[in-house]
């Protein structure tokens, strides 16, 4: 890689359609560097957005917008676990205890 990863992953993002550019950029993050120009913000929040979310997906890794919003790793709320099965190419989701639809807790 020649590029930064802030950079590579704003790139990644701009090459998507703008419906799935608004679900990646509605997912929350945290480490944001505290000083970030102006210029850079936008690469720095994609990157946050990466960091905070994306999952092991086989030996690549990817954002899964719909699972990112399940509760699969807050201590106090741990009620789903994930694994990449990688002959179907897919994310699969187990509930380690019942869920109620609409259940937000």
């Amino acid at each position: 890689m020649t590029s930064k990863p802030s950079t590579l992953i704003y790139s990644r993002l701009q090459g998507l359609s703008p419906q799935d550019q608004q679900l990646f950029l509605n997912l929350s993050y945290v480490h944001l560097p505290k000083e970030i120009d102006d210029e850079h913000l936008l690469q720095e929040i994609a990157l946050a957005i990466f960091q905070t979310n994306a999952v092991a997906a086989g030996n690549d890794v990817g954002i899964f917008p719909t699972m990112a919003r399940l509760n699969h790793g807050c201590a106090a709320a741990f009620n789903v676990v994930y694994n990449w099965r990688e002959e179907e190419k897919c994310l699969v989701v187990h509930a380690l205890k019942n869920i109620r639809k609409g259940q937000v807790r």
